[in-house]
């Protein structure tokens, strides 16, 4: 049996050409099987974030890792990595307010709503005014449409 070549940060050393895996490719047999109950079971120790350890880390900024780990039962790495995901900081608010009055959230059932930031007031009222001045609104867009393309091609 050949011995495989040696590999050094990324570069084969012995043999030019390599023409597919041969006997030293990738095993597609499993030394090990994930926990207890076989494929598909979570690591051993593994615990998933939910929204309430997400709110109990970002409530306490001022806290180094290690304490905040003591509180919640998880790894001063998964605290860490959980900060990188998630931010070390609470947002203000959830869900974003309305652009043009700044005091109700966005309408997102709408898609125009959605779209435009606007709250359900809001929203329909700029409907209504797209529905009256819609006409006239694309009469000027297309004058400068065209003002913008002559001024390009002179």
């Amino acid at each position: 049996m050949r011995a495989r070549p040696s590999v050094r940060s990324g570069v084969r050393l012995r043999g030019i050409g390599h023409g597919g895996d041969g006997p030293f490719g990738p095993s597609t047999e499993s030394t090990h099987l994930f926990g207890d109950k076989g494929w598909g079971a979570p690591r051993r120790g593994y615990v998933l974030w939910t929204e309430d350890m997400v709110r109990r880390m970002q409530a306490a900024p001022e806290r180094t890792a290690g304490e905040i780990a003591a509180m919640l039962g998880v790894s001063t790495s998964s605290v860490r990595h959980a900060r990188q995901r998630y931010g070390r900081f609470a947002p203000k608010w959830k869900v974003p307010l309305c652009q043009r009055c700044g005091a109700h959230p966005v309408w997102s059932e709408s898609r125009d709503g959605k779209r435009w930031g606007l709250c359900r007031q809001c929203t329909l009222d700029e409907r209504a005014y797209i529905a009256r001045n819609g006409e006239r609104m694309a009469r000027v867009d297309n004058a400068q449409r065209q003002a913008r393309w002559k001024s390009r091609h002179k």
